[in-house]
């Protein structure tokens, strides 16, 4: 076999690479993706979702471990500021109890292939879940629910928490901006699967 050959294939296979290298991460199928989430435990496990959805069964020592992990929200925004939109996907995980534990993940395209940019750190329903995110000329909102002496099923308020891209983290800009959320109108106050009336 000749070097021209070789070389030849060579160079067919990093064109291959680079038609097939993804420039636009809104074609990036993220409810078809592996994450590393955080409830997984130090072992950081690779997670696998299909159509947003994970599950297993685990039977150890006589129980049955169980774990969800599924994916409720994906935007698009220029968050690191380089002019292109990045992906800020939401995550809810269970453990196999009533705690239902959100983690944000905001991905880029390097190099054709997503990137972890930054995760963000959630909370379980009531006690500092995530519920949205958007990005605003350059700044991300995060909306998170804020429990105030209201059960873990059922948020009364929630804040905007505004970010901004510094260097190579997400820093918190200003003071959260709490507001009510049982009180509108027609709301019914709901957290991935957990439901309860508005007073």
């Amino acid at each position: 076999m000749s070097r021209k050959f070789l070389f030849s294939c060579s160079l067919l296979l990093a064109v291959a690479d680079f038609v097939f290298a993804e420039s636009d991460i809104r074609k990036i199928g993220f409810e078809n993706f592996t994450y590393q989430p955080s409830c997984a435990g130090e072992e950081k496990l690779n997670l696998t979702v299909k159509n947003g959805e994970f599950s297993q069964e685990t039977k150890r020592d006589g129980y049955e471990d169980r774990l969800h992990f599924s994916v409720f929200s994906v935007v698009y925004g220029d968050v690191d500021g380089d002019g292109k939109d990045d992906a800020i996907i939401l995550t809810s995980c269970n453990t196999g109890g009533t705690g239902q534990f959100t983690e944000g993940f905001v991905y880029t395209i390097k190099t054709g292939q997503p990137t972890l940019l930054a995760r963000i750190a959630g909370g379980d329903r009531a006690a500092g879940g995530l519920r949205t995110a958007k990005v605003t000329d350059g700044f991300l909102f995060m909306d998170r629910n804020r429990e105030e002496g209201s059960g873990l099923c059922c948020p009364e308020f929630a804040e905007l928490v505004k970010y901004k891209w510094k260097g190579s983290k997400l820093v918190q800009i200003g003071k959260p901006v709490r507001h009510r959320i049982d009180k509108e109108p027609s709301m019914k106050r709901s957290f991935l699967g957990a439901r309860c009336k508005s007073a």
